[in-house]
């Protein structure tokens, strides 16, 4: 029964580092979104192609990634609270 319980609060601070994890790529891909939508802002930012499209396909690949990473990271905190409410 112990080593049950042992192998279940392993599995639960595994979860955590996760969800953890998740939180500070999440967090630092947003950054990045708004340091890029910053620039994007800028007077005159389109009228150059050669210099905005980089930053526009940049801020669109965070875009997804950061839908993604906030998938697995709901996913993972769905898990985490089925398995905090069991018995």
């Amino acid at each position: 029964m112990e080593a049950e319980r042992k192998k279940k609060q392993r599995e639960h601070e595994s979860l955590r580092k996760r969800i953890a994890d998740l939180e500070a790529r999440i967090s630092t891909s947003e950054a990045e979104v708004k340091q890029l939508e910053a620039a994007m802002s800028e007077a005159g930012f389109y009228e150059d192609s050669t210099r905005s499209k980089p930053v526009i396909d940049r801020h669109q690949a965070l875009m997804w990634e950061v839908g993604d990473l906030m998938a697995q990271w709901e996913a993972l905190q769905n898990h985490a609270a089925a398995h905090t409410s069991e018995p």
